[in-house]
């Protein structure tokens, strides 16, 4: 039997040990992998799937189990990695068995963490990529629940940054292993949880990836958290306690105020760029008894709160931005169960407290915060191993990586505004490191980082305006360098096309028509010009008149 008969029959499961850098051809069958020795690592299983498998993933953090049905032939293989006597980092990589694209993905994960992620996994594979995920070493802590890790710190630094790391590095040696060939280009990709995993191994590992998208990052984590301590504080009843039922009414009037005034057209249901949007709630305060159509003046006291974000009381200074106008329907997310049935919140607490727990110990309320006293405290503790803060790209831009960030401008919990003011700090040591203008700063940054605006979507995916543009969102969408992320950043990395916008989608539901628009890169945005409010051809991108409004948060608190 001729050669090519014979490897085109053995080929899709990797059944010889042969050493052929090749697309689709391993140089060990998955079961060897079994006995592969990695520094630090011990697998733990290795099973080959064949090609239309389904996978049935465990229970995650949210309690749910989903089905991956008509997958293509990959080797799944799970490994343990103990960096430290306290760390216990699960990793997860599927090699597909055929047509590897020879490239890599290391994908993130969300909230606290504690489990394997699958869905971005899924997407990956199908595409041709190698692909891994890390539970970042925080099990038992779930994504909303990270009380089981005080006292280990070991494990808070495997969340901060080692667990990513060590999950790209243990991935790389069992691709190596696998196909004969280390990836041709690595990329990493992840939301929330993954914007911060992303935006730390940009900035701590600039040699891991080649390209990396960071969704809604919530790299500045410290800060982050004390502002879930402000936003539910200041809707609670002692601050008057805002209602869905207010909240909605407040939501309606500054759409009514400013859908225009931001660059979005007649028909929106949602902001095209908050920044633009200055509604006072205070417009809303009743004149006398209470009423559904009017704030009282402590409602109006906590929605002035929320859009100025947490602040020092002792001196001022802003701790972080506030929330965007255009996203009041969402701020009782913070709400046990965080609005996910069947999951409540520890200690009858809400689910941001874990992390206050490392500091101050199980005991800790977050009606006893002092963001005076007790926020330099917890920085004092946790900035230095969480926060992913550093502007200077300089190491990854010499290595020739490529960054995307996008952040949904209706975000109820991450505020685009931090996003936006960590990507000014990145255009600012430019200048300073370059001697440059700030024009020059900005071009000089736009070739290598590049900050998409999403308006009206929520954290990561979700809400009114078009938020789908990431393939691991929506399996069976468009999957082109206009309206996929993924396709941008592998087209920017291989031939050298940087995006100047990216096309995002909603699609129809029971309420809605389907619609693109633009998101541009920033410092431009979307801007209506005329026709179908629906389509991303009635829109331009321009520049933003002024883009470094608002004053950011004091410098001690992006450390």
């Amino acid at each position: 039997m001729p050669f090519q008969t014979t490897w085109r029959m053995l080929a899709p499961f990797c059944f010889a040990a042969v050493v052929l850098v090749s697309s689709g051809i391993c140089a060990n069958t998955c079961d060897d992998l079994a006995a592969l020795a990695l520094p630090g690592a011990k697998i733990t299983s290795v099973h080959l799937f064949p090609a239309g498998s389904s996978f049935t993933a465990p229970p995650d953090g949210f309690a749910q189990v989903k089905t991956y049905d008509n997958l293509p032939a990959f080797c799944r293989v799970s490994a343990t990695l103990a960096p430290a006597p306290d760390s216990n980092i699960w990793v997860e990589a599927w090699l597909p068995a055929t047509s590897w694209n020879q490239k890599f993905l290391g994908t993130g994960n969300g909230g606290y963490a504690g489990s394997i992620v699958y869905p971005g996994m899924a997407d990956a594979l199908k595409r041709g990529y190698a692909v891994a995920n890390t539970d970042m070493g925080t099990a038992p802590a779930l994504w909303w629940n990270a009380a089981a890790l005080a006292g280990h710190p070991e494990k808070w630094r495997d969340f901060g940054h080692r667990a990513t790391h060590l999950m790209t590095q243990t991935a790389k040696r069992l691709i190596n292993a696998y196909y004969g060939s280390p990836p041709a280009r690595s990329y990493f990709r992840g939301c929330s949880t993954g914007g911060q995993q992303g935006l730390m191994e940009a900035q701590r590992y600039p040699e891991d990836y080649d390209g990396i998208i960071a969704g809604a990052p919530g790299n500045n984590r410290t800060h982050l958290l004390a502002s879930f301590v402000w936003v539910y504080g200041s809707t609670q009843p002692a601050m008057g306690r805002l209602s869905s039922t207010k909240l909605g009414l407040l939501h309606q009037k500054v759409l009514e105020a400013c859908v225009i005034s931001g660059g979005g057209a007649p028909p929106d249901k949602f902001l095209n760029d908050p920044r633009d949007c200055h509604f006072d709630p205070h417009s809303l305060q009743c004149a006398g008894a209470d009423a559904p159509t009017c704030l009282t003046g402590a409602e109006v006291v906590g929605a002035t709160r929320i859009y100025d974000g947490p602040r020092n009381p002792g001196n001022g200074h802003l701790v972080y931005p506030g929330l965007p106008r255009g996203s009041e329907v969402d701020w009782l997310i913070l709400e046990p169960p965080f609005s996910i049935p069947g999951l409540p919140a520890p200690f009858g607490q809400p689910a941001f407290d874990g992390m206050f727990r490392w500091v101050f110990g199980p005991n800790w309320n977050w009606q006893t915060f002092d963001f005076n006293e007790h926020m330099a405290k917890v920085d004092d503790a946790l900035a230095s191993t969480l926060n992913a803060n550093d502007p200077d790209l300089r190491p990854y831009e010499k290595r020739g990586g490529k960054l995307i960030i996008y952040h949904g401008q209706a975000d109820p919990l991450v505020a685009p505004q931090n996003t936006i003011n960590y990507y000014n700090r990145v255009v600012a040591a430019q200048k300073a490191a370059g001697n440059l203008t700030t024009a020059q700063a900005f071009n000089a940054t736009r070739q290598f980082a590049r900050l998409f605006l999403a308006p009206g979507m929520t954290h990561c995916l979700g809400g009114p305006g078009p938020n789908v543009f990431n393939g691991a969102d929506n399996l069976d969408g468009p999957q082109d360098s206009q309206h996929d992320v993924l396709t941008a950043l592998d087209h920017w990395v291989m031939q050298g096309t940087a995006p100047d916008m990216i096309i995002a989608t909603r699609f129809p539901d029971p309420t809605n028509a389907l619609m693109t628009r633009p998101m541009c890169a920033y410092p431009y945005r979307a801007l209506y010009v005329s026709g179908d409010a629906n389509v991303a051809a009635s829109f331009k991108c321009v520049v933003h008149r002024d883009f470094t409004n608002p004053t950011p948060p004091a410098a001690e608190y992006e450390r």
